[in-house]
């Protein structure tokens, strides 16, 4: 179960970390002004702005057809980046956050991953895999916490 736990943290911190670079490569290439990608099925249209100050993500219904489209944005400036406004031409609404709220967000996790990496001590060679204690010379069980070491824990070389 913690070898799960494990790969379930890794991944996360991995996700994070691709999210952090993402915004701040994004945040030091938009110039003023803003672009979006949406996708549109049907009547339900999904949006996402970036502008100079954040991201914003909307949801609307129109009748735009279906498939993916891109282009300069409808809304403009997202203001200091904090936004939520439902639309007044369609049913739907818009949600906006500053990049520097997203990397604030994103970045302890990736933090925490390395900061465990960089603390994990490493097992030495004829030393206990639990506790550390040295068991060169009682190879098959640690005489400090009782741990029975398999036998590639036992090498000694």
């Amino acid at each position: 179960m913690r070898r799960i736990g494990r790969y379930i943290f890794n991944g996360l911190a991995v996700l994070s970390l691709l999210i952090f670079l993402a915004m701040g490569v994004l945040w030091g290439r938009m110039k003023p002004g803003s672009d979006y990608l949406g996708y549109c099925s049907g009547h339900t249209c999904y949006q996402i702005s970036a502008s100079d100050v954040g991201i914003a993500y909307s949801w609307y219904q129109e009748g735009a057809g279906y498939g993916w489209h891109c282009g300069h944005s409808i809304y403009g400036e997202v203001g200091n980046g904090f936004l939520y406004q439902p639309l007044h031409w369609s049913p739907g609404f818009v949600v906006g956050l500053p990049y520097w709220v997203i990397l604030l967000v994103t970045a302890p996790m990736p933090a925490a991953w390395l900061t465990m990496r960089l603390r994990r001590k490493r097992r030495r060679r004829g030393h206990c895999p639990k506790c550390g204690y040295d068991i060169r010379v009682t190879p098959y069980r640690c005489p400090e916490c009782g741990h029975v070491p398999s036998a590639a824990e036992r090498n000694t070389d």
